[in-house]
């Protein structure tokens, strides 16, 4: 536990260096830590004397660092980013439900092409602004924590309070491909619910109705599915437990949703009338299809969660 919580300390100051500094930072840091518990290694009461006395990770690191100034101090940089990264998607993710709903309000009975360019359009006037706003709160508040935490004693902190090492052997989640499946995702999801909602002649509003608010449930796992991936970066367990979830969820909905009547027989009859099939041809048709889809849905979603689980075992028994 000693050796733990060393390292940890370690990799508290390291993390905020350069890259080209954290391994002497580091080798230097272990011997000097070693030497000043010698007299009693496994003493954890002395372990945090000695490791206030160097001081806390973040002053340390900026000392290290040197005495330069910044509007966001070294010692704040890598939370700095990581939070901005994370605030930036959500104003996005917002500002895209926003400009959605601002776009639809007062279409009665939108077509496809109009809920596409008002929902582009909507977005595009918030956009900028929402990235703007994200950019100007995150880098003040962190500004404010900067100057104000250098007046602040930050003698008076535990061993618990230490991060936790990284796992190296985890495989990573690529922050880009997250930003991108999460606003994709909710935006195309949000057009399509929208659709149903305001009653498209192609739907059975009877049927689909009561539906609604799946949808939307299912839009709500895809934000949480993305943020959680954001927020830890790697297969850890509780992204998997929360993706395994939401796909468990979603192949559920898919088999209710396609196995329902969803679209209306007008449909069919649109088709007989401008075809050689009949009406009870296009019905047995697209039930097939449907059938052919919830098989499809059902053996990619197992392939999928059976690769999480192989990426996070692999993972683990490397540890």
């Amino acid at each position: 536990m000693k050796k733990e919580y060393i390292e940890r300390y370690i990799y508290a100051v390291t993390k905020r260096l350069p890259l080209a500094m954290r391994d002497d930072v580091s080798a230097e840091l272990s011997a000097n830590i070693q030497d000043m518990i010698a007299q009693d290694p496994e003493n954890e009461a002395l372990l945090l004397e000695k490791l206030r006395k160097l001081g806390h990770p973040r002053v340390l690191a900026s000392n290290y660092r040197g005495k330069e100034r910044y509007v966001i101090g070294p010692e704040y940089y890598d939370d700095y980013i990581n939070t901005l990264k994370v605030v930036g998607v959500i104003f996005v993710t917002v500002s895209l439900i926003t400009g959605f709903l601002e776009a639809v309000t007062g279409f009665s009975n939108p077509g496809i092409p109009e809920v596409i360019t008002a929902v582009l359009t909507g977005l595009l006037d918030n956009l900028w602004s929402a990235l703007l706003t994200a950019f100007a709160w995150t880098t003040a508040g962190f500004w404010i924590a900067g100057n104000v935490g250098q007046k602040t004693n930050t003698a008076d902190w535990k061993l618990s309070d230490l991060p936790d090492l990284p796992e190296p052997n985890v495989e990573g989640i690529s922050r880009f491909g997250t930003v991108v499946e999460l606003v994709v995702g909710v935006s195309f999801g949000l057009i399509f619910v929208t659709l149903m909602r305001n009653g498209l002649p192609y739907f059975n509003q009877p049927v689909i109705n009561p539906l609604i608010p799946f949808f939307y449930l299912s839009i709500a796992l895809d934000l949480i599915v993305g943020i959680v991936k954001l927020a830890y970066g790697q297969w850890r367990w509780p992204v998997v437990l929360v993706t395994t979830i939401e796909h468990f969820y979603g192949v559920i909905f898919a088999y209710v949703f396609l196995s329902s009547d969803f679209l209306s027989p007008s449909v069919f009859q649109a088709i007989a009338d401008n075809s050689k099939f009949t009406f009870a041809e296009a019905q047995s048709g697209f039930a097939t299809g449907k059938t052919v889809l919830i098989w499809l849905i059902v053996v990619g979603t197992i392939l999928d969660i059976i690769q999480i689980a192989v990426k996070w075992l692999r993972s683990k028994s490397k540890v």
